[in-house]
């Protein structure tokens, strides 16, 4: 009867566990989707941009992400000297989101798959430069050179608006520069980011 009750109770431990897990990952959720919310309110609007730790952007959205991506998508992190920029973090945030996911798709459950992001400070501290490599399919040139155009879309799902967003994000909104720094089929592909350390002029 002892042993019973001890696997009982055992039981019970692990089932409080499991529904404190899925409660905390709702609770993340449910703060996810009213940054969503907010996000959308932005766009079309001036948002404001506040000094920020670009690490600390990349690093939460990495954390939200791994969780939700397939068990063999490697992420890794590369972290530069740390660079505070001016920003908006739930925009940002959701073009680093897009990026993530985009790299994950193109992956496609390769074996040894996998997302590095690293950060470099140049041109004396003014500007800072995010690569996104992944090593999946890649891109034809003809689609690198159409990427960032309203409706395009390699999926079989979705609005193709996604990139479209992550270019106006950061061209836009944080007079920064987005490119296809390199992409080969069958390779994968790498996005350069460029984001500058100082507040934009008045």
């Amino acid at each position: 009867k002892a042993e019973i009750q001890n696997a009982d109770q055992e039981g019970d431990t692990k089932l409080v566990e499991r529904l404190e897990r899925i409660t905390a990952e709702m609770e993340q959720d449910t703060s996810r989707l009213n940054k969503i919310a907010s996000r959308f309110s932005q766009i079309g609007s001036t948002p404001e941009l506040r000094m920020s730790d670009l690490g600390d952007v990349i690093v939460e959205t990495a954390d939200y992400l791994k969780r939700r991506l397939p068990s063999d998508v490697r992420f890794e992190y590369v972290p530069g000297p740390a660079a505070s920029i001016p920003a908006n973090k739930e925009l940002l945030g959701w073009a680093f989101e897009n990026l993530f996911k985009n790299a994950a798709d193109a992956i496609e459950g390769r074996s040894g798959g996998g997302i590095v992001v690293a950060t470099k400070v140049r041109e004396e501290a003014e500007w800072v430069d995010v690569t996104v490599k992944d090593n999946g399919k890649g891109m034809s040139p003809n689609a690198t050179k159409q990427v960032f155009i309203p409706g395009y879309s390699t999926k079989k799902r979705g609005w193709g608006l996604g990139l479209s967003f992550v270019k106006r994000i950061i061209e836009d909104y944080h007079k920064g520069r987005i490119s296809i720094e390199d992409s080969i089929l069958g390779k994968g592909t790498t996005f350069l980011i460029s984001l500058p350390t100082r507040p934009p002029e008045a």
